[in-house]
């Protein structure tokens, strides 16, 4: 419960800010509601929601609940599908929307955290990696604490390798830049570690053509995604789909594989016209996991992180007719996104795929600690140990001890 103290300052320093309760709602969701593990935190919602307009209003707002021990849960866009907007102890919610003043270089984007990525039917600026959400309000901001890849990531990886500097606001209260290394503070750790409100990105101008290769199995055309990485091609975006995955996203179905290649002008890619896919690019990474719910109303989902070499023998180990789309990212890396009906069918497929080598990126899990490698996420727990001792910024969603 917020206290009329909190209200009254709020007033006087003319910061906006709502209390009703449809807009708590609307403000506290994301898209946590389509895990079955996780819907049940769907109804949970914040105590107030303010609106700051700069960063100045964002420090005053985290000094006066850093004062009165209410917890912090920023928002950007609100498209989060792992569960990162879910105010597990109430508090104040800061939507940096209204914080989206932005200039471009002809090298990079230097703006505010609710900048958005696409707006009006175009893109703010040509981003390096963006999410395949891009279309539905994405900031900045939102991208960076929630997001790890996205289109892009074939030839330029995870989000926070196209970010050169961050600044945020931390759990003192207080301004930090970050760089280099230290950027992982504050990628994909949710606002766990600090309220990002400034953030310079590195963007790319080329224009790509786009083919589609089809087989009727992944083998040969996972080879085709080995000898591009091994031959340094110059691809930007490269995605696997089953033939059940263009069926449920209902672009460009196939009954055979297909490989979906974006390129640049100068490479040779023997295939059919991909412009259509390209078109439709929010089916890619979480996109598919979308496009799933929509049409059946559930979907168990997990995403197994191997080697590019290991992903066929991951996927001949699936049930047959399984979803399944697959992502690449610079380094060789197979981010294999597998969807059902069945909670059976997934315990079964977790299973499984807990005893083969690589990862599982965990996305039926409120905490970060099971989607990120232990350095990242000793960056994270080391900087929140140190500055948020009561858990106050995004509270419950770092566990301290499994790492």
């Amino acid at each position: 419960m917020i206290s009329k103290y909190v209200i009254k300052y709020l007033d006087r320093e003319g910061i906006r800010f709502s209390d009703d309760s449809e807009v708590l709602r609307k403000e506290s969701r994301d898209m946590t509601y389509m895990s079955p593990f996780l819907s049940r935190f769907s109804d949970i919602v914040g105590d107030i929601v303010v609106y700051p307009v700069n960063e100045d209003e964002v420090i005053k707002i985290v000094e006066l609940c850093i004062e009165e021990h209410i917890p912090i849960i920023p928002r950007g866009g609100g498209m989060n599908n792992i569960g990162g907007l879910v105010p597990l102890r109430g508090g104040v919610i800061i939507d940096t929307r209204s914080m989206d003043k932005f200039i471009l270089t002809h090298k990079e984007f230097i703006g505010e955290a609710g900048a958005k990525y696409f707006n009006k039917g175009k893109f703010n600026f040509p981003p390096r990696v963006y999410p395949s959400s891009f279309e539905d309000g994405v900031t900045v901001g939102g991208h960076i604490e929630g997001g790890c890849c996205g289109v892009g990531s074939f030839k330029y990886g995870w989000v926070w390798d196209q970010v050169t500097e961050i600044r945020m606001i931390d759990p003192r209260g207080k301004p930090r830049v970050l760089k280099g290394g230290d950027i992982k503070i504050a990628s994909h750790a949710e606002g766990t570690t600090g309220i990002i409100t400034m953030a310079r990105l590195l963007i790319d101008n080329e224009r790509y053509v786009t083919h589609v290769v089809e087989d009727s199995s992944p083998g040969k055309l996972l080879n085709t995604v080995m000898q591009a990485f091994d031959e340094g091609r110059d691809f930007y975006h490269v995605t696997l789909r089953s033939p059940q995955a263009s069926e449920v996203t209902n672009v460009m179905p196939s009954d055979k594989w297909q490989l979906f290649i974006a390129h640049s002008k100068e490479e040779k890619v023997e295939g059919i016209d991909g412009k259509e896919i390209w078109e439709n690019k929010h089916v890619f990474y979480g996109g598919v996991t979308k496009a799933y719910y929509k049409k059946f109303g559930r979907v168990y989902y997990m995403i197994k992180d191997v080697d590019v070499s290991l992903a066929s023998d991951v996927i001949s180990r699936l049930p047959k007719g399984t979803i399944t789309q697959v992502e690449f990212i610079a380094g060789r890396l197979a981010h294999i996104f597998i969807l059902t009906d069945s909670e059976t069918k997934y315990l079964k497929i977790k299973e499984d795929m807990e005893n083969l080598e690589g990862s599982i990126f965990e996305l039926h899990d409120l905490r970060i600690n099971s989607r990120l490698d232990s350095y990242h996420l000793q960056k994270i727990i080391q900087f929140k140990r140190k500055y948020d001792k009561e858990d106050l910024f995004n509270p419950g969603k770092v566990d301290f001890i499994r790492q």
